[in-house]
């Protein structure tokens, strides 16, 4: 059996390739360290957020599933950053303020003999097609060159659809295939599944 990573994991490791070459065996042993662990929704910083973003692009499409999520969180080192997210987001949906909520299920795609799992955090359509988005809460800025390499990812497991990544810690900065050709980061998609298939199956 293949390893398996999630496109937001991979797009950690494209981070580091892309700003610390030489930093790339580090990531990919932090990888390797958690490869296999079991998922605990109690260590999942974000999830009420996450959950507060479907519930809301799929029910009242007005921020108040985040308001609530972030009015409600206890934790005091989540309150402030969860009322950011929730303050930051009624801007960023205006983006899809004439689409409407379509379903979408996450795909597996094999590269390199690894598979990465992409799992959009919604999608939108309208008259002119549909669009898959990813949507970031991660205190690290992601360097452009990963976020392209994540969109690649999403236009290879959703080849009729526009995609974007928006990147809620830092409010207006979404970033889209919208015209542009990314099949020249193939190659470098490709070496990185490579080298971290390899890795991964010396931990399976």
């Amino acid at each position: 059996m293949r390893p398996q990573l999630s496109a937001t994991s991979l797009m950690k490791y494209l981070h580091v390739s892309a700003t610390s070459p030489a930093a790339v065996g580090t990531e990919a042993h932090t990888l390797r360290s958690n490869y296999g662990a079991e998922y605990s929704p109690a260590r999942d910083w974000w999830r009420g957020m996450r959950v507060a973003l479907t519930v809301d692009r799929r029910t009242t499409r007005d921020g108040q599933a985040l308001r609530a999520a972030a009015t409600n969180v206890r934790d005091p080192k989540k309150k402030p950053l969860y009322s950011a997210m929730a303050d930051a987001w009624p801007d960023v949906a205006e983006r899809w303020a004439q689409h409407a909520h379509a379903p979408v299920r996450p795909v597996t795609i094999t590269l390199g003999g690894l598979d990465v799992r992409v799992s959009p955090s919604f999608c939108e359509h309208n008259a002119d097609g549909a669009e898959v988005v990813i949507v970031s809460f991660t205190e690290r800025k992601i360097d452009d060159t990963a976020i392209d390499g994540v969109l690649r990812l999403l236009q290879c497991a959703y080849p009729d659809t526009e995609a974007a990544f928006v990147d809620l810690r830092r409010p207006g900065r979404v970033r889209t295939t919208h015209g542009r050709d990314l099949e020249h980061l193939d190659g470098w998609l490709e070496s990185a599944a490579v080298y971290l298939a390899h890795v991964l199956s010396e931990a399976a």
